[in-house]
């Protein structure tokens, strides 16, 4: 059941039950992935009440546009370990294994002022989940893992770059959807330096020294004092409720990555400070416990311009970049050097090679068949001039068909009839049917007032044709162009329906 659209004002804050977002144990602990608990309340929410997401971009105190998909039950436990959407970082899955053993997915978690609240499908849960019953919490640990790499990457990746180049993180999005995740990064600082392919290059392998080095990433309570110019500032990044709370309200949570131990190894990179914190930021999320588990970067070698001076640069960390990008691009690598006979070095020099035989032979197959139809309707015009019929719906037409073609020869073959030029009181009009592997093809030719209504007169006898065209000014020659899912042999039957001439 789909609901309609609703909106819900995202500055109403309820009250908090159960522990505070901020204090919930995935947030205390990112590793738990089981917890105990016992559910404080169990609701049957109006399609009106998911919480507010604003279409997944920040919250800007804007009213929510929400859409529930089916019925769900809202279950708020004491704490838990499954983390609720916010900060960029994804809402987890997971499940809730109930008294009677069931387990019973969970679908979505979202915050709703510091309430955690769990969504549930209502056709497993409902009836088997009361308040005070005790369950057993369990996130996608897979699910987790990835959000984890990603956030933390990026992280690392955006202070780096702030750093060096001075490309202050404007927004990021973690995909969930494709593999790349993405950054916007806005070059206006004092010391800002264009982004540029080849600075990206070194962007990616300053990170991949970062994560060699196994700085520790810690959590703490509060607003860090260990580098404060790096610490953003709390009224730009909280959710607007929070703000209306006050800070005071709820924890503050700082994630720091450590102090470089050396200065990267290859000489070709920029050195960084090693007495400070590569990077010391306001977070809410999940995070890896050192850069050492982010495993490795890849940031895609392309820049979308966005907003004029800002750039918007895709980037994967971890199991993402082993399974999604290096495992599937050797496979690929391996059944294309099968296929041109070459090693992994030589695939885009053999590729190209292929690709420019490949339009020499295109060019050749048009000329050929530039001039075979040429001879064609040189031959037919003149049998479709003794054989037409000149009386009735389809007066002057006649069918042509060539058993094995393609789509791309009967619109060559008509454009030849057009270019012909016929005499005036004698235009050319022809239904030019083949077929290719699956489908039935046609082609009408002949003047703007007629040729609509022969294709209104096939599409009635052969219900499965789906084409169209055949506009222009009366006494022009025009192309409808139309297939039949259901192959040639029903197109041809029904166009022999009509009783047009066959010519060859």
């Amino acid at each position: 059941m789909t609901t309609k659209l609703v909106q819900v004002p995202a500055t109403t804050t309820p009250p908090t039950l159960g522990t505070p977002v901020g204090d919930l144990l995935c947030q205390r602990d990112s590793f738990a992935r089981t917890l105990r608990t016992k559910v404080l309340a169990v609701t049957r929410p109006a399609p009106a009440s998911v919480a507010a997401k604003n279409g997944g971009k920040k919250d800007k105190g804007k009213p929510a546009v929400v859409e529930q998909q089916e019925p769900v039950l809202h279950v708020v436990l004491e704490d838990t370990v499954l983390f609720p959407e916010g900060g960029g970082q994804p809402a987890d899955r997971g499940s809730l294994t109930l008294k009677n053993g069931k387990q019973v997915p969970v679908i979505d978690v979202q915050r709703q002022g510091l309430t955690a609240v769990h969504m549930v499908p209502a056709a497993e849960a409902d009836g088997a989940l009361a308040v005070g019953d005790e369950v057993e919490a369990t996130v996608d640990w897979a699910r987790r893992w990835d959000a984890m790499q990603q956030h933390s990457g990026q992280h690392l990746l955006s202070a780096l770059a702030e750093t060096v180049y001075g490309w202050r993180t404007a927004s990021w999005a973690l995909g969930t959807d494709s593999v790349w995740n993405s950054v916007e990064f806005a070059p206006d600082l004092a010391h800002s330096q264009p982004v540029t392919l080849d600075r990206l290059d070194v962007l990616e392998d300053m990170v991949a020294d970062h994560i060699a080095a196994d700085l520790t990433v810690t959590v703490h309570d509060g607003a860090s004092s260990a580098a404060p110019d790096r610490t953003r500032g709390i009224a730009k990044t909280l959710p607007q409720d929070l703000q209306e709370l006050g800070h005071d309200a709820f924890t503050m949570r700082t994630v720091v990555i450590g102090a470089t131990p050396r200065v990267p190894t290859a000489s070709s990179l920029p050195a960084v400070e090693t007495e400070k914190p590569v990077d010391v930021s306001l977070c809410c999320g999940t995070s890896v416990a050192s850069t050492a588990q982010l495993q490795t970067v890849a940031i895609k070698p392309s820049i979308a311009k966005i907003r004029g001076t800002n750039s918007r640069v895709f980037f994967a960390f971890g199991e993402r970049v082993r399974t999604q990008l290096t495992q599937p691009g050797l496979k690929r690598d391996a059944a294309l050097g099968a296929l041109v006979s070459g090693a992994p070095t030589e695939l885009v020099d053999k590729v190209s090679g292929v690709m420019e035989t490949a339009k020499a032979d295109r060019r050749l197959v048009n000329t050929l068949t530039n001039e075979l139809t040429a001879e064609l309707a040189k031959r037919l015009l003149p049998a479709a001039a003794a054989a037409a019929v000149k009386t009735g719906a389809t007066a002057g037409f006649v069918h042509y068909h060539r058993a094995t073609t393609s789509l791309d020869f009967l619109v060559t073959l008509a454009n030849t009839f057009k270019n012909l030029d016929p005499a005036p009181a004698n235009p050319v009009r022809f239904v030019l049917t083949g077929a290719d592997d699956k489908v039935g093809l046609m082609v009408v030719v002949g003047p703007a007032e007629d040729v609509p209504h022969v294709g209104d007169a096939i599409r009635a006898a052969v219900p499965d044709v789906k084409g169209g065209g055949g506009k222009g000014k009366p006494g022009t020659i025009v192309l409808w162009q139309g297939r039949c899912a259901t192959g040639g042999a029903a197109l041809v039957a029904g166009v022999r329906t009509l009783g047009l001439p066959n010519v060859e």
